[in-house]
């Protein structure tokens, strides 16, 4: 693409080409390692390389050992405080799976019958009594 958005004419979207995008996942310089996928695409009818790169559920991400942040249309080094605030956000992430929501569940992905057969009960009831015995 050029610097107004338009892809440009002759790019090489050779296998050997999207295996080298691809790997500067896995070259070490961006930790965590994001989610990445390369693909050939077309773009306003000109062949353009796609690369979809998934937010980090774990921030902050460093790239060779920067963090950077896009507070509004500039992009620039985290300072500490941004850092800070997102350490804040990788925390609030890093809870036990049972109690993480899930945001595409609904009230329809709930097995009421089990709910309401007790069987929730007898599971949970063990967990109860040695949190109440801790608490004594």
């Amino acid at each position: 693409m050029d610097d107004n958005g338009c892809p440009v004419d002759e790019v090489d979207l050779s296998d050997r080409e999207l295996l080298q995008l691809t790997e500067l996942r896995d070259d070490g310089r961006i930790l965590d390692r994001p989610s990445l996928t390369v693909e050939r695409a077309l773009f306003l009818g000109k062949p353009v390389i796609r690369i979809r790169v998934t937010a980090c559920a774990t921030p902050p991400v460093r790239c060779e050992g920067v963090v950077w942040v896009r507070p509004d249309p500039t992009t620039r080094r985290a300072s500490r405080e941004d850092e800070r605030v997102l350490a804040e956000r990788r925390r609030s992430l890093d809870t036990p799976f049972d109690s993480r929501p899930l945001p595409c569940a609904g009230l329809d992905d709930l097995d009421l019958e089990l709910v309401g057969s007790g069987a929730t009960t007898s599971i949970a009831s063990p967990i109860i009594e040695t949190l109440l015995r801790r608490r004594r």
